[in-house]
C-alpha cells in the first residue's frame, strides 16, 4: 500500500475500490496474518464484484534489476552490501544478509541472483 488512500487501489472505483483499501491497507491482510476471517471475506467480496480473484496488493511485483532501480537510502543499502559481499566472493555470511535484506525490503539483492 502507499499512503493512507491506498496507491494500489486507485485504479478501482466504488464498492471494488473500498473493499481493496480495507484488504491491502487497513488491515494489510496480504502481509499480516491476524485477520484471517475478515480478509477471507473481504477476498471472496472482492472476487464477486470484479470477477477477479487476485486484489492489487496480492499481484507480483517487478523485482528492480539493479540497485540504482531501488533509489534512497534502500538503493545505498543494496549498493553497499552487494559491493561487499561480490569483494568476498559472497560468502555465507552475505547469504544471510540477503536474506535479510529482502524480509526487510520486499526485494531481492540483484547481486543475490
Amino acid at each position: 500500500p502507499t499512503g493512507p488512500t491506498g496507491g494500489q487501489c486507485g485504479e478501482l472505483s466504488g464498492a471494488p475500490r473500498g473493499i481493496c483499501v480495507a484488504y491491502c491497507v487497513a488491515l494489510d491482510c496480504d502481509v499480516d496474518p491476524r485477520f484471517r476471517v475478515a480478509c477471507r471475506v473481504l477476498h471472496r467480496l472482492f472476487e464477486r464484484f470484479t470477477g477477479d480473484d487476485t486484489l492489487p496488493c496480492e499481484r507480483p511485483t517487478l523485482q528492480p534489476t539493479s540497485c540504482d532501480d531501488m533509489g534512497g537510502k534502500t538503493g545505498k543499502m543494496c549498493a553497499k552490501i552487494c559491493e561487499r559481499c561480490e569483494e568476498r566472493g559472497f560468502p555465507s555470511s552475505c547469504t544471510r544478509l540477503a536474506r535479510r535484506f529482502t524480509q526487510h525490503t520486499g526485494l531481492e539483492l540483484p547481486c543475490a541472483r
